[in-house]
């Protein structure tokens, strides 16, 4: 909630220093005998330095450039950092020593209680004492809360303010460490993947008390984890993350800002093989990712809604055509057509309420329902719970990879159709300036739900293909980082580029198997690479370039030096 509050900045990368700290920690108990105290101590001092150098190098270069860059940048070092996780410490989860700190229970009011339980309550009301006290009474608290009202007045006020942000992320990793440390003490669990879940429910917690105030931060964790721990109480355990993340969505519609916040400004063995199976996966990989990416372009790019939980679309493409293939044995075109009309039609009933919002809070709030739909799917008997569905080959006499690779065309040349059409010029001039827009008498909100309906079409159908060409889906498969995904794929080719989508897709679905030679290392490099990107091409790779117009002047030039030869 600090860094959001100074720089608008969704930190994916907050949970990895999360994890980051655990493992410090338990090298700290477990190699060189530290108490759980010390050990605390040393994991917060490591993550600050830590917290400091991603500041420097992944997010101080973007500071001036689209907040959607800042994104992709903070999710590449959130792969680099899980991935270099798992290389140094093993896929496998580690426990504390026993003797890191003796526990026993005791009666208190008829509860039986853990001492450890009592200290992370203890160590918690204190940390978040003394960072209040920080903030509130100290120079240098009174200049973040400064940078945090106008970032620009109090530079020109003379505050440092890359001291400011550096000393914001030195304060909140060492926070994340500190309560890594002692969620891997308390479940006796750390694993390279433990930031992820813990990164997003953190920030949920934020939003849902009210960005940017630590009190209504606390209030938020509070909310979310009794709802959570009320929820298994009452035998939904199945259900703990949806039950959560329902009530922040129902908070986001009512108070946008929070509680207390205020509003801030192998398969198709029959099909010929016309190519090496090897290339062929890989360019039906990138097939697919065109589809997706040309999906969100058009409410990201076009519309300039950040959505981050497209992946429910997708699943819900994915799940109603591969039931319609095996209840139905429906013709495989219309399971596609079908697969896209289905995500479009829940596109449009969730868009009405939550396209009231913008900027992150619609980004948190498109999250919770893509984490709401992957767990009812997760719940369903029709949709296998988290067996997943194997899905049986269409009912189509044409190559699964042709169908695929005629999809992305297909889709690439409606794209383009949408974007010089009146309809897509009326998205952009939303996407510029939604006040100007309405006043010149465009409908915003009709318009921004037709968006996001033919971007869940696009998902859906690309969900579809997915999922017949796998062969298999689980719910788990259209998670967040599926999300995150599409979302790199569009803005790494350009924000609101057609051309730029199809790179980007390219680009992220050959990238990870170009690199396959690096074996484990691969992951390690493909985040390193995302974060180099964005730094040196903040607006992705064909950001600000008109590929049509650049194609017209080369020709023009060369038409005039031909008759000058002549």
């Amino acid at each position: 909630t600090m860094v959001y509050g100074i720089i608008a900045l969704i930190n994916f990368a907050h949970g990895e220093i999360f994890m980051a700290g655990a493992f410090v920690g338990l090298l700290l108990a477990g190699v060189f005998k530290l108490n759980l105290f010390l050990a605390m101590a040393g994991a917060m001092l490591f993550s600050m330095a830590l917290g400091v150098g991603v500041e420097f190098i992944a997010y101080r270069p973007l500071r001036n450039s689209s907040r959607l860059s800042a994104l992709i940048s903070a999710i590449g070092v959130s792969l680099f950092l899980s991935t270099l996780a798992m290389l140094l410490f093993g896929a496998n989860a580690r426990g504390f020593p026993a003797n890191a700190f003796p526990s026993r229970q005791i009666q208190i009011l008829g509860a039986e209680v853990s001492t450890l339980q009592l200290l992370i309550i203890a160590t918690s009301a204190c940390l978040m004492l003394a960072l209040e006290l920080i903030v509130k009474r100290t120079r240098t608290g009174k200049a973040m809360r400064a940078a945090s009202e106008d970032y620009t007045a109090a530079a020109l006020m003379g505050i440092n303010v890359n001291f400011i942000v550096s000393f914001t992320f030195a304060l909140g990793s060492a926070l994340a460490a500190a309560g890594g440390v002692l969620v891997g003490v308390l479940f006796n669990s750390v694993s390279f993947n433990m930031g992820l879940n813990a990164g997003i429910k953190a920030f949920a917690a934020a939003v849902l008390g009210g960005i940017g105030s630590i009190p209504d931060a606390v209030l938020g964790g509070l909310l979310l984890g009794i709802t959570e721990v009320t929820g298994v109480a009452l035998g939904y355990s199945s259900w703990r993350d949806a039950i959560a993340f329902v009530i922040l969505v129902l908070v986001l519609l009512v108070r946008p800002s929070g509680l207390l916040g205020q509003k801030m400004q192998k398969r198709s063995e029959d099909n010929p093989v016309l190519i090496d199976p090897y290339i062929q996966q890989i360019l039906v990989t990138i097939g697919i990712g065109i589809i997706l990416a040309q999906g969100l372009n058009i409410i990201t790019g076009l519309t300039g809604q950040l959505s981050l939980g497209h992946a429910a679309f997708m699943s819900i493409g994915a799940f109603s055509g591969a039931l319609l293939t095996i209840k139905a044995g429906l013709p495989f075109p219309l399971v596609v057509l079908a697969g896209g009309m289905t995500a479009a039609v829940a596109a449009v009933l969730v868009g009405w309420p939550i396209l009231r919002l913008t900027g992150d809070y619609l980004a948190i709030c498109t999250l919770g329902f893509a984490e709401i739909v992957k767990v009812v799917f997760l719940n369903l008997d029709i949709t296998n719970r988290a067996f997943g569905l194997t899905v049986p080959p269409p009912a189509t006499s044409v190559p699964l990879p042709l169908t695929v690779l005629a999809g992305a065309l297909l889709v690439s040349l409606a794209s383009q159709s949408i974007r010089c059409s009146r309809f897509g010029r009326a998205l952009m001039a939303i996407r510029d300036d939604e006040i100007a827009a309405a006043a010149a008498g465009i409908d915003v909100a009709r318009h921004k739900v037709r968006a996001f309906g033919v971007s869940a079409f696009m998902a859906g159908v690309g969900g579809c293909l997915y999922a017949h060409v796998l062969g298999y889906i689980n719910p788990s498969d259209f998670g967040f980082l599926k999300s995150v995904d599409m979302l790199a794929m569009v803005v790494l080719g350009g924000l609101g580029s057609v051309p730029g989508a199809v790179l980007g897709a390219a680009f992220l679905g050959a990238a990870p198997e170009l690199l396959r030679f690096m074996a484990s290392y691969r992951m390690l490099v493909y985040g390193a690479m995302l974060v180099a990107l964005m730094v040196f091409r903040p607006d992705g790779l064909l950001g600000g370039i008109n590929l049509w117009d650049f194609a017209l002047r080369k020709l023009g030039r060369t038409s005039q030096r031909t008759r000058g030869e002549n």
